[in-house]
């Protein structure tokens, strides 16, 4: 059974009890993990600075407070809190604009991201001779920026973890059958999120050199952006394109399954699906939200790893 924890700053904790509502989750597209939770309370709320989620020794989530209610109304005194992971300081801090010359990945990470806790795992360190970092860029999107400049995948935060490489299967979940029975399956497919093309500006100041989306043209989808390239000399405009189509053809399909019982799907697992409405493919996990309420829920967002 779950149990909520408030932590203060000076390492002192304090029981919350069991909650009445608890969501978290994980979401491949942001660093920090979220939670909500609602808990019967009596007397005085305390203001804490952090809370903890466990389950007998094993702490499923723990972050700082972004917000903290106290309620009072017809079902007594309900304390509510709203908490991210410690990836939350990459995205709201912003990082000091600066240029780096012949700066590579582990160096990059080392002065932007390891700060707040977090520990890189790579397949690789490339070096970039130039890469700036201008005003209002979060930490985060440094490394973003950094990845994309060098031809890496989006980093990843699993836990504490950062994992910035080709997708790395973890646990593999048969789900649908017997073992892991469905409560509900959608399969959705956005033509919205597709681009057909992406042209880029050349010095001559027109648009001819171009991406063109060879993965959907069955769609008929005509939908184009135009990029004015920054003087960046680290920017490869054909490398930027190619990504903004990739992620256009990453959002185009995704199935969203729900699973009684709270199960430890992670980020970037793999997910096989036995039910022919999904596509009888593999599938990544994208976000988990794990539910507790009138009844514990797992439910997963999955895409197709090729988009990756």
């Amino acid at each position: 059974m779950a149990e909520v924890w408030g932590l203060w700053n000076d390492g002192r904790q304090m029981r919350l009890g069991v909650p009445l509502s608890l969501v978290m989750t994980d979401s491949y597209d942001s660093p920090a993990s979220g939670l909500t939770v609602q808990l019967p309370w009596q007397g005085l709320s305390p203001e804490f600075a952090a809370v903890q989620v466990t389950e007998g020794e094993e702490i499923l989530f723990e972050g700082g407070i972004d917000e903290q209610r106290l309620t009072l109304g017809e079902e007594g005194k309900i304390l509510s809190i709203e908490a991210r992971g410690p990836g939350a300081g990459t995205v709201d801090n912003e990082a000091r604009p600066q240029t780096y010359f012949r700066v590579n990945l582990q160096e990059l990470f080392y002065r932007h991201i390891a700060p707040y806790g977090l520990t890189l795992e790579t397949t690789a360190n490339p070096r970039l001779l130039h890469f700036a970092v201008h005003k209002g860029m979060t930490e985060w999107e440094v490394l973003e920026e950094f990845c994309a400049r060098a031809g890496l995948p989006r980093p990843v935060t699993i836990g504490r973890r950062v994992w910035v490489g080709p997708w790395r299967p973890g646990h593999t979940w048969q789900i649908g059958g017997e073992q892991l029975p469905l409560t509900k399956l959608e399969v959705i497919c956005r033509r919205c999120a597709v681009l057909s093309h992406v042209l880029w500006r050349t010095g001559r100041n027109d648009y001819v050199s171009c991406v063109t989306n060879r993965q959907f043209p069955y769609l008929g989808v005509l939908r184009k952006r135009y990029v004015i390239p920054p003087s960046d000399e680290s920017f490869d405009p054909r490398q930027d394109a190619a990504g903004r189509v990739r992620e256009g053809n990453l959002q185009y399909r995704s199935v969203k399954a729900v699973l009684p019982g709270w199960k430890k799907v992670q980020l970037m697992d793999r997910v096989l699906i036995d039910d022919y409405r999904a596509g009888g493919r593999e599938y990544v996990v994208c976000q988990v939200e794990q539910r507790l309420g009138e009844g514990n829920t797992t439910a997963v967002t999955l895409a197709d790893p090729a988009f990756l």
